[in-house]
């Protein structure tokens, strides 16, 4: 590592930070990633110190050269953002602000130079990931699986992971559970089961996390119950292993706050529940149970009785969209599954849907779909639009 000095304008923000749910590519315009920055990572309350002259240039910004030789800040892109918007006016009405250019473009910042980015990753771990207040649990786990494909490109290897734990101070299985956190959260956004969701960003990430550190929700989600297990086994196969109908279910139990009993908040609204929700995975007749009542206390109360009592044949699919009223040739009647009266799953929020949608079904049903939804109160077609796209979601699969 190495001290030196930079002019403000020849900084580049990086596309790859960890905080970044979408990753950009080397070529990404500036503005988006400035944009993408200041919305996301509280960027305004550096700019407000910035324009109070309550903020010094200490500490350096970390960077590296990029393939075109450009300064790539690997650490400090928030501040990095922050004194480009009170530089420059275009990039102050970029992100919404009126405000006087206090710095200039040409400014020179102290920088401390890595060779490159794989040889910074030891000094961000410890600024970002190992302390309590650093990154959110999902950038934390996107940096650490970005470092230990960097070594090991899709595969688990012990030797690599074992490697990775030294560097880093972290235990084998913590590594295992942060790579397959990762994935699991990938699979649910590649299938787009968050299609009940206006953003993903606003989700509990850390309420996921520990749920798949129980070895009964993995073991329900199709994942190995011991971690270490993964040693030698492809990204690729661990993936095609995942009950997709099991993900799907979960997916609602823990992140759909419209899914929930009191309408605001998750079936799964506390970490602390996390013991009870796996053993209630283990017995098929208390999923369905649950997915009824939308009260892991109460199932979990009755667990005993619900073990002993015939269970439905009743599959994860089944359990949130029911198969009588969505089966093909009935489930988009508009006389009985689209009926203001019928006894449908719970709502979910309406506009997310129109993404789903627009991107996988013909124009003509969105319309159709829209034409309902004016027709009638948001709390009628909320609760009759529910399953009909999670029959989608199956039929698309």
């Amino acid at each position: 590592m190495t001290h030196s000095v930079a002019k403000l304008n020849t900084l580049k923000l990086d596309p790859l930070n960890p905080r970044f749910e979408t990753a950009f590519s080397s070529d990404t315009d500036l503005v988006v990633i400035l944009k993408e920055l200041f919305k996301e990572s509280d960027v305004l309350s550096i700019v407000k110190n910035v324009l109070q002259q309550e903020f010094d240039l200490v500490e350096p910004i970390v960077v590296t050269r990029d393939i075109n030789g450009q300064w790539l800040v690997l650490e400090g892109n928030r501040r990095t953002a922050a004194f480009m918007i009170c530089s420059t006016a275009e990039y102050a009405r970029e992100v919404g602000l009126d405000i006087k250019s206090v710095l200039s473009p040409t400014m020179e910042v102290p920088i401390f130079i890595y060779e490159t980015r794989e040889a910074a990753q030891k000094y961000l771990h410890k600024r970002h990931v190992s302390k309590p207040h650093g990154w959110k649990p999902y950038a934390k786990n996107q940096f650490l699986y970005n470092s230990y494909t960097a070594i090991e490109h899709n595969k688990f290897h012990r030797n690599s992971i074992e490697q990775l734990a030294k560097d880093y101070e972290i235990s084998v299985p913590n590594i295992y559970l942060a790579l397959v956190c990762y994935l699991v959260f990938e699979e649910i956004k590649k299938y787009e089961f968050f299609y009940f969701l206006i953003e993903t960003k606003k989700i509990d990430y850390s309420v996921f996390t520990t749920a798949l550190a129980n070895p009964s929700i993995r073991d329900y989600l199709g994942l190995e119950r011991d971690l270490n297990k993964y040693h030698d086994v492809s990204f690729i196969q661990m993936k095609r292993k995942i009950d997709l109908d099991s993900l799907r279910v979960f997916t609602k139990i823990v992140f759909d706050k419209s899914y929930g009993k009191s309408g605001n908040k998750a079936i799964l609204d506390d970490s602390r529940k996390v013991t009870k929700l796996g053993e209630i995975f283990d017995c098929d007749k208390a999923v369905e149970e649950l997915l009824n009542t939308k009260n892991i206390d109460t199932v979990y109360s009755n667990l005993s009785d619900l073990k002993l009592s015939p269970s439905a044949s009743l599959s994860p699919s089944t359990s949130v969209s029911p198969s009588a009223s969505l089966s093909p040739s009935t489930s988009v009647s508009p006389s009985a599954s689209l009926s203001p009266s019928a006894s449908l799953s719970p709502s979910i929020q309406l506009e997310p849907i129109k993404p789903f949608f627009s991107a996988h079904v013909s124009k003509k049903i969105y319309g159709l779909y829209k034409k309902f939804m004016e027709s009638v109160d948001k709390e009628t077609a909320s609760a009759n639009v529910s399953p009909l796209i999670d029959y989608l979601h199956k039929f698309k699969k």
